[in-house]
């Protein structure tokens, strides 16, 4: 039987908490994030949510949270506010008391493409790169199954990545990252800029759609700072497949527009047919990794059954 985990992909603007068991979501519940958290980090209303999806047979709780994640502490949530999710927030150790289970955290795009590596678009791949466009820009690299971190648990942090045409202070802040543009909150900015007119990215999506000049120029700077950002990953990690996610990747044709000027901007004939394509598990993408996370990690011992999360 494969083991039961409680498995959450917590975002800047919703959270998924799912039941899973290998590659079955066996329930879930998609909740707005802000009414999670509490001042100061205080997590009773999502331990509450959790405890409504709650079985006898869970072994464990898997969370991807969207945010530098280090050894199960939160290290920095740029696109959250900072009076509910304070800097070096133990999540892991604040969860592990409360539900009295092995606890594993982790960064939301690294249990993305772990997801998809394992589950989704990525299967059968031995390098994959997985990129998520929501309130932020995330990646993750995964290299035989294995999730990449990095020296200091900052490898796929491309949301950070220098854009010289940017001008906006991110959240981490500095000013000219990559995903003060690439979010659904720099398409929201750069419409309003245009025009004066406040509004959400998906207004601005359906705007376009309705033949809006500053809508489609506004989605047209996006495109640019989505080529920037696939250009780099493929020039970097040389990888055998690129995985994009998240809400701003339903945009439409915006990956196939973004697909095509990479392969005409792409210096080298191999990189041209590496694949770019969306994600297949979609909601399900992070919670299914971080399960996947979690159960792979699992050792037995002699005496008990307990979890061991290792970093590799």
């Amino acid at each position: 039987m494969k083991p039961v985990v409680m498995a959450l992909d917590i975002g800047a603007a919703k959270t998924v908490i799912g039941r899973v068991a290998g590659e079955r979501v066996q329930a879930e519940r998609r909740l707005v994030t802000s009414m999670l958290f509490r001042a100061g980090g205080n997590i009773a209303p999502l331990a509450a949510q959790i405890q409504k999806l709650w079985k006898p047979n869970v072994e464990g709780l898997a969370v991807g949270f969207a945010g530098v994640v280090s050894d199960g502490v939160i290290m920095a949530a740029a696109n959250f506010p900072s009076n509910i999710i304070p800097r070096r927030f133990p999540l892991e150790r604040i969860l592990t008391n409360h539900f009295k289970v092995p606890v594993a955290v982790m960064n939301d795009a690294e249990c993305f493409t772990v997801g998809e590596a394992v589950f989704g678009a990525g299967r059968r791949r031995r390098r994959v790169i997985g990129l998520t466009l929501g309130s932020g820009v995330g990646g993750g690299i995964v290299i035989d199954g294995i999730p990449y971190r990095g020296a200091h648990s900052l490898a796929g942090e491309f949301g950070h990545l220098p854009f010289p045409s940017v001008t906006v202070k991110c959240g981490c802040g500095k000013t000219g990252h990559l995903e003060t543009i690439l979010s659904g909150q720099g398409l929201a900015r750069l419409y309003a800029l245009a025009t004066g007119r406040e509004g959400t990215s998906e207004e601005v999506v359906r705007a376009a759609r309705h033949g809006d000049a500053a809508a489609r120029e506004s989605i047209s700077a996006i495109e640019e700072a989505l080529v920037h950002l696939i250009l780099t990953v493929l020039l970097v990690w040389d990888p055998d497949v690129v995985v994009i996610g998240g809400g701003l990747a339903k945009i439409p044709r915006l990956l196939v527009r973004a697909r095509r000027l990479v392969r005409q901007s792409l210096p080298f004939s191999a990189l041209k047919s590496v694949p770019i394509v969306p994600s297949l598990l979609h909601d399900h993408a992070v919670i299914l990794g971080a399960a996947h996370l979690a159960s792979f990690k699992k050792e037995m011992s002699a005496s008990r059954k307990f979890f061991v999360f290792k970093k590799h």
